[in-house]
């Protein structure tokens, strides 16, 4: 099943932007050199209105702000500042400075959008795994890849208990184009909180869909005996451009797509394109 996200026009999200930037040893050189300038990417596309905040990690990690804080001028330079100072050096200790991110909650009206730039040389996956699902709440945690060979199978697991999606930057020359791209997919939900409910007992995959993101279609397979009945759609969308915003609407579409069974032993992939959005 394809879900194409809808295309009315929705008010810009308001941002709560958290960037966690890995700065130990395995990121020197040039990894370290497209880590700093896809945060300091990210910073400079902040708008009047956002919040942010940043991580760095090796062994240890610091919080430049004790709490999020405006994307007010002097906080925004103070923070591309500090970004442009990190060296790489130490070892990689990411479970603490991905705690701190998802530590407390972002204001009404705001979704915490958690950026990882990182080449994910880590040996503790399922650890981390483990706190993404547990400790991040509403939030939405989206890794960079950096370097030329990163670790690639738990940047899609982080991503996916996440509920985000992953980034490679794998030249300097990259970041620009790469993070432009992720920042304005970030500036434009279509729908979030995504649920199924297929007629019958399903195995899915993603087990949790990711939310959509205009211009960005996501596709889901399940298997199941027989597709039957409808499938029906459930979120919440953001408020149309110019409403006065108070909160996100819960949204639902059904759609069906009839075929014969196949016999009680057998399976079947259930794949179908969604209707334009109601």
């Amino acid at each position: 099943m394809m879900l194409v996200p809808p295309t009315l026009p929705t008010a810009p999200l308001p941002r709560e932007l958290i960037l966690v930037i890995d700065n130990s040893g395995s990121m020197s050189g040039a990894s370290m050199e497209q880590a700093i300038e896809a945060a300091d990417r990210a910073l400079a596309r902040l708008q009047p209105g956002d919040r942010f905040n940043v991580v760095r990690f090796d062994d240890s990690y610091d919080v430049l702000f004790t709490t999020p804080v405006p994307a007010e001028p002097g906080n925004v330079a103070r923070a591309r500042a500090y970004v442009r100072s990190l060296r790489a050096e130490g070892g990689t200790e990411m479970l603490p400075a991905l705690r701190a991110a998802f530590e407390g909650q972002a204001p009404a009206g705001f979704l915490r959008q958690v950026v990882l730039a990182t080449d994910a040389a880590v040996g503790n996956e399922d650890e981390l795994l483990q706190l993404i699902e547990s400790q991040r709440g509403e939030a939405r945690l989206f890794p960079v890849g950096i370097g030329s060979a990163p670790n690639g199978h738990f940047l899609r697991k982080a991503a996916e208990a996440g509920r985000g999606t992953q980034t490679l930057i794998r030249d300097v020359n990259e970041v620009t184009e790469r993070m432009d791209a992720l920042l304005a997919k970030l500036d434009k939900p279509a729908m979030r909180d995504v649920q199924l409910d297929w007629p019958g007992v399903a195995e899915m995959y993603p087990a949790r869909v990711p939310d959509l993101y205009a211009g960005e279609a996501v596709q889901v397979i399940a298997r199941l005996e027989k597709l039957e009945d409808a499938v029906t759609v459930r979120g919440l969308r953001p408020q149309p451009l110019g409403a006065a915003r108070v909160a996100d609407r819960p949204c639902r579409h059904a759609f069906a797509r009839h075929r014969p069974a196949l016999g009680p032993r057998a399976h079947r992939f259930a794949r179908g394109r969604t209707a334009p959005w109601r």
